[in-house]
């Protein structure tokens, strides 16, 4: 009776301190329960979006979901690790029973290895594909090209670098850096060229050399308009000493009756007569005293004020494109027998694709002989320097 009595009267003691022993048990029986719970969804979510394909809503919830949640930290790496574990089993023997492709697998395993936890395995098994091997292979003769300074062949190998080969971002670096010296060895070539007015070479160097490697470059862009300039301002020095011998050698009777009769040589088997009156441009082709008429274009000569220079004349330079700043338009395939003076298309605006003035037929130039675009760039293809140009 007595050890009742003490019992019951130590429970009626302490009923605070039962009581929340109780709560706070209830409490944290129902937060584990709770966390278990969220838990289970969060790791069934997890792969099932991993193995929908749907990486980056499962690396979300690997690494943002329930970052407090007690049980995802003590269980999440385990379960992970073993789902992974057996993910990239499956890849692997899915690969070798020619299941999925090569680069299937290949994309598969660095879903994978995104968390780490198999790298090793994983590199062991793309050391075995034949895309990967290649890849090391491009990797190996982009380094040897470094070595030989041939940036080039460097830049072409690490192009070819698998996006799934360890040496990837490397190899992205070692491409930028090629590329950058071959860009300066390139520019250090023209340079030379153009010291030495060989600036159409100097020119044609960059632009065979550079084109597929920079599409935009304005430290390249603005070095092709220098060398254009320098060009020009050359070329116009050079013969404008020309200008009075050359009139003075026109055939004053020139027709095409009597072209044969006359003496007339070309350094290429090609000649051009321009007849200011008929604004008519004479393709022939033969030799003295043997041409034969190959084309009539029609073209434009010079306006009163900025007339065509009359004279006999040799083709010196030709490009596909000018624009001049002066008259505020350009033209293609230019063909150049006189300082400033050339045959061209009928002009453009700077975007090369809005035609200012199509007209032909008419004394209406700047002073040079346009034509049309197609006669333009029959010329530029066909017509080589030394072929003789005569004007009158």
């Amino acid at each position: 009776m007595n050890k009742k009595f003490s019992i019951k009267s130590l429970i009626n003691k302490n009923k605070v301190f039962i009581f929340f022993y109780i709560l706070i048990l209830s409490i944290s029986t129902s937060l584990v329960i709770f966390s278990v719970v969220n838990y289970t969804y969060l790791i069934q979510n997890f792969k099932a979006k991993f193995n929908n394909g749907d990486y980056t809503e499962a690396s979300k919830i690997a690494i943002s979901s329930q970052i407090y949640n007690p049980i995802k930290l003590l269980m999440f790496k385990g379960d992970l690790k073993n789902f992974l574990s057996d993910s990239l089993s499956s890849t692997i023997n899915s690969y070798k029973n020619a299941d999925i492709s090569e680069s299937e697998a290949l994309y598969l395993v660095s879903k994978i290895d995104y968390y780490g936890l198999f790298s090793k395995e994983i590199e062991d098994f793309k050391a075995t594909l034949p895309t990967i091997k290649e890849s090391n292979n491009n990797f190996q003769a982009g380094l040897n090209a470094i070595k030989s300074e041939d940036y080039k062949a460097s830049i072409t190998n690490f192009s070819k670098v698998s996006e799934y080969d360890s040496n990837y971002k490397l190899a992205l670096e070692y491409e930028k850096s090629s590329l950058d010296k071959f860009k300066k060895a390139t520019l250090d070539k023209a340079n030379d060229l153009a010291s030495q007015k060989y600036y159409t070479d100097a020119i044609n160097l960059i632009k065979s050399d550079l084109k597929d490697y920079y599409n935009d470059d304005k430290e390249i862009s603005d070095t092709i308009a220098s060398y254009e300039k320098q060009k020009a301002d050359y070329l116009a020095s050079k013969n404008t000493s020309n200008s009075s011998k050359a009139a003075s050698t026109v055939p004053l009777s020139l027709s095409l009756s009597n072209i044969n009769t006359l003496n007339l040589t070309s350094l290429t088997s090609y000649m051009l007569y321009v007849n200011i009156t008929n604004q008519k441009t004479y393709v022939f082709k033969g030799t003295k005293n043997n041409w034969k008429l190959l084309k009539t274009l029609s073209c434009s000569t010079g306006k009163d004020d900025t007339d065509t220079p009359k004279g006999v004349y040799q083709v010196q330079e030709k490009g596909d494109w000018f624009y001049s700043d002066k008259y505020k338009q350009g033209a293609k395939y230019w063909v150049q027998f006189q300082g400033n003076y050339l045959f061209h298309s009928i002009p453009f605006e700077e975007d090369k694709k809005t035609v200012i003035d199509p007209s032909l037929g008419a004394p209406l130039s700047h002073g040079c002989v346009r034509l049309s675009l197609d006669d333009a760039k029959w010329l530029y293809d066909n017509i080589n320097k030394g072929t003789k140009v005569i004007i009158n």
